[in-house]
């Protein structure tokens, strides 16, 4: 139980002192390490009798059962099994891990041949990192959850299925499909004291139940002692007995390589997402998975920040009631490389009026017209002289480098009712007013900045008299603005 990169060394050592050696896997810390220590087991007749793997499934009672009723023939021809461990939480620190499949699937990859036989001739696999390599701080893995498939030929398949991200509990189970039934080993339920087999035939037919007790420690172990703790027992008794003995160990080196082998092609012919063929999807199914892309992208965080903050400007903090550009003035970040050209910044006006229009558009999704159900289809003599139900832009020109604007004004609400004002502000390219309104209507101060200018906004032009004529065509065109971006739903479908 040293180290893994240790294994060689001690094995070497305590075998040339005499010894003989209960190994843990894997063999060694790699397949080449591995390949070296078997030879060298191999070269010598004492040497080859030296080393025990530590399999200790095939000491276990439940999957002992299970090999049993495979060699009576009790579901026929086996012709595919599956092996499954799952884990409930991340290795503890400082664990070494080569890789989830090399540390967690050898024990899985002996089970599978000790049960079947023979020989995998392919072997391919997919990992993700799902959950627990999400976990700030965790141990570094190339994958938290991997599936492995092989073949036997083309007689027999089997998979071994591997993951971190079990945190209901330990999971240990194992599958055995034959031509006239089904063997099925664990469980996972509210009791994890008990080590199920179950055999099926054709129809549900029952051919065997049974729940092996396993130990209660009285206090919390490791997840696998709980499960294995018999059969880690029954293990060293039977190394114990054969040194006394000096009959040849069940299970010895050449096991312990043949699974690492397996892992390791294993863990080579897995592949990640992005190395997956992509999945055609119908125009229904693209359109999904736009909107759903969409919602994460508008959920919480940066990229739906409907303000920024003051951070001193002004000699202000927080975010007002007061419409000063670090708070206005947020990146709007766009990514889409199939149709964006990347790398572009634009200063152009945007809204937050403009993102369900310009989604609408890039889904090729007509604005949706709301109104009575009842009206719905009815047509309206009207209709061509309608608005358009959202009032914000499309930005897509924009966004694909084909204009370089799409509007010459925005504006932005700010009802802070709880003190008795509310604020509405126009912004140009050249030019920002903000008029404020309270109880008893627009107040006598206000703000006018040359964008152009004065970018800082240090010099207030509300009451400049030379600018008088300008702030009375901004307060226009914010009038103006102000009733083209109203509420336009539920929409009025006839005359009072």
């Amino acid at each position: 139980a040293s180290r893994t990169r240790d294994h060689r060394r001690d094995t070497e050592a305590m075998v040339n002192a005499g010894g003989r050696v209960l190994l843990e896997k894997p063999l060694a810390d790699s397949l080449e390490e591995a390949r070296d220590l078997a030879a060298w087991l191999e070269a010598d007749e004492g040497r080859r009798r030296a080393v025990m793997l530590a399999f200790q499934r095939r000491y276990d009672e439940a999957l002992l059962r299970a090999r049993e009723l495979l060699r009576a023939n009790a579901i026929g021809r086996l012709f595919k099994t599956v092996s499954v461990l799952e884990d409930p939480e991340p290795p503890p620190p400082g664990y070494q891990s080569p890789g989830l499949l090399a540390d967690m699937a050898v024990h899985n990859a002996d089970e599978i041949l000790w049960l079947g036989g023979g020989a995998p001739t392919a072997i391919t696999g997919v990992g993700a990192r799902l959950h627990n390599q999400r976990i700030p701080g965790v141990v570094e893995e190339d994958y938290d959850d991997v599936l492995v498939q092989m073949w036997f030929g083309d007689q027999a398949t089997a998979q071994i299925q591997v993951s971190r991200n079990h945190v209901a509990d330990y999971r240990n189970e194992t599958f055995l499909y034959g031509a006239e039934g089904l063997i099925h080993v664990g469980h996972f339920d509210e009791d994890p004291l008990r080590a199920r087999v179950e055999a099926f035939g054709r129809d549900h037919e029952v051919i065997e139940k049974h729940a092996f007790e396993l130990r209660d420690y009285g206090e919390p172990v490791p997840v696998f002692i709980r499960r294995f703790g018999n059969a880690y027992k029954a293990e060293v008794a039977d190394f114990v007995a054969r040194c006394r003995s000096g009959e040849p160990f069940a299970v010895t080196h050449r096991d312990g390589l043949r699974a690492m082998e397996v892992v390791i092609a294993g863990a080579g012919g897995v592949r990640g997402v992005g190395e997956a063929a992509p999945v055609p999807l119908s125009r229904e199914e693209e359109l999904r998975a736009i909107a759903e892309r969409c919602a994460r992208l508008l959920g919480p965080g940066p990229s739906a920040a409907d303000h920024g903050d003051l951070l001193g400007d002004h000699w202000l903090l927080n975010k007002g009631p007061y419409h000063f550009d670090g708070i206005l003035n947020i990146p709007s970040i766009w990514r889409w490389p199939a149709r964006f050209p990347a790398g572009q910044v634009s200063q152009s006006l945007v809204s937050h009026l403009d993102i369900p229009t310009t989604l609408l558009d890039l889904a090729g999704v007509e604005a949706p017209e709301y109104g009575p159900p009842f009206m719905k289809g009815v047509p309206h003599p009207e209709a061509e002289r309608q608005m358009a139900s959202l009032p914000g832009r499309i930005l897509t020109p924009l966004l694909s480098g084909a204009a370089d604007s799409v509007q010459d004004a925005i504006i932005i609400e700010n009802d802070e009712d709880y003190i008795g004002l509310r604020l509405r502000t126009l912004v140009t390219d050249t030019h920002q007013l903000t008029v404020y309104v309270g109880d008893d209507g627009e107040q006598e101060y206000g703000e006018l900045f040359d964008t152009q200018n004065d970018p800082g906004q240090l010099h207030n032009l509300w009451h400049d008299s030379a600018a008088q004529g300008l702030k009375r065509d901004l307060k226009v065109r914010l009038m103006e603005e102000l009733i083209r971006t109203d509420n336009r739903m539920p929409r009025r479908q006839s005359h009072a």
